[in-house]
């Protein structure tokens, strides 16, 4: 943990600390994805509430891998469910994330080489899924 100080000086520290309050509604929602699959929802959209906070910068690395990860998770939950998905601002901002990061892998090689396999699968698979659901929104009704 850094000195509040130094957290103070660093530009993202401060966002990236306060982003990981979401990581606990992302470790609820993942164990309780199959058996109690309402639990697991109202987690992770708390996650994704308390990646709403004004000091979070949501492209920084931890901050976007806790919104994409959150984001799907809800999606996938909520179709499941029948119930109401993300915030439509929060699947913008994961399908952006996500189509950056794709981005840079075209137009830098090297990094797919260097890149974790956990990656490569969120982007190979909830980029997809993830468009198709923001495709499937009728917006008025998201807002």
């Amino acid at each position: 943990m850094l000195p509040e100080w130094l957290v103070g000086l660093v530009p993202g520290a401060r966002s990236a600390r306060a982003s990981k309050r979401a990581l606990p509604f992302l470790e609820t929602a993942q164990a309780l994805r199959d058996s109690k699959p309402f639990e697991a929802l109202a987690a992770a959209r708390e996650g994704l509430d308390v990646l709403r906070d004004p000091i979070i910068q949501r492209r920084g690395p931890v901050e976007s891998t806790l919104l994409v990860s959150l984001t799907t998770l809800t999606e996938e939950v909520a179709q499941g469910l029948g119930q109401r998905g993300a915030a439509l601002q929060d699947l913008r901002d994961a399908v952006s994330i996500l189509r950056g990061l794709n981005g840079a892998v075209a137009r830098f090689p090297d990094l797919a080489d260097r890149e974790p396999a956990s990656v490569q699968q969120l982007r190979s698979t909830s980029l997809p899924y993830l468009e198709a659901r923001l495709a499937a929104q009728d917006e008025p009704s998201r807002e």
